[in-house]
C-alpha cells in the first residue's frame, strides 16, 4: 500500500481550467523516500492537470508535472534505409 492518506483540499484553477485539488501522502516501495503530493483534477473532464510532489529525502526536493491536452501530437514512424 503506497498511498497512506487522501484528502480533497478544495478548488483552484490551473490556468483557465477549474480544478479540484487533492492531497495525498505516500512512500516509495521497499522503504524508499516518503513524499506528499497535491494533484489538480479538471472539473470538466476529470483528467489530471497538475501534480506537485515534495520529497522528504533523496536527490529531488520538489517535482512539478503539468499536463497538456491541447497541443497536437504527431508520432511518425522512423525512416528506413532501403
Amino acid at each position: 500500500k503506497w498511498i497512506t492518506s487522501t484528502e480533497l483540499v478544495g478548488e483552484e484553477p490551473v490556468g483557465d481550467e477549474p480544478a479540484y485539488v487533492y492531497s495525498f501522502e505516500s512512500q516509495m516501495p521497499n522503504g524508499g523516500a516518503k513524499y506528499r503530493s497535491r494533484m489538480w483534477i479538471g472539473r470538466k473532464n476529470g483528467l489530471p492537470l497538475k501534480v506537485v510532489t515534495d520529497y522528504d529525502s533523496g536527490e529531488i526536493d520538489t517535482m512539478t508535472i503539468l499536463y497538456d491536452y491541447a497541443t497536437p501530437l504527431a508520432i511518425e514512424a522512423p525512416q528506413t534505409n532501403q
